[in-house]
């Protein structure tokens, strides 16, 4: 990753910043690194030691094995990374910068589809 500044945890700091290509590097090392970990990313609801829970994973891949992490800030518009697996091939999208949940899902969608 040789695009990326992040300063701290949390994306709402002005001087983080990224690329798609990073991110799809990260991704990679997530699923590759960490198998152990994979199946937490396939959960449909979780509540964390914060209380925040999230429910029901995006549905633009949910005919895939998947890794995703999604977010949103007032920047960079709704995001989403998806590493997914079907027939023996992972492909990786990487949506930013989308005006809205539904409109990151359908790209992340097509994406993968088309690959």
């Amino acid at each position: 990753m040789k695009s990326t500044n992040f300063e701290t945890a949390t994306s709402a700091e002005p001087n983080h910043y990224t690329t798609a290509r990073d991110m799809a590097t990260l991704s990679r090392a997530v699923v590759r690194d960490f198998p152990q970990y994979y199946a937490w990313y396939g959960l449909r609801e979780f509540t964390g030691t914060t209380s925040r829970s999230t429910t029901e994973r995006p549905p633009a891949a949910r005919s895939y094995r998947r890794w995703h992490q999604d977010g949103h800030t007032d920047t960079a518009g709704y995001c989403l990374i998806t590493s997914a697996k079907r027939g023996g091939m992972r492909l990786t999208s990487v949506v930013l910068d989308s005006p809205s949940i539904k409109a990151r899902e359908d790209a992340s969608a097509a994406l993968l589809n088309y690959g």
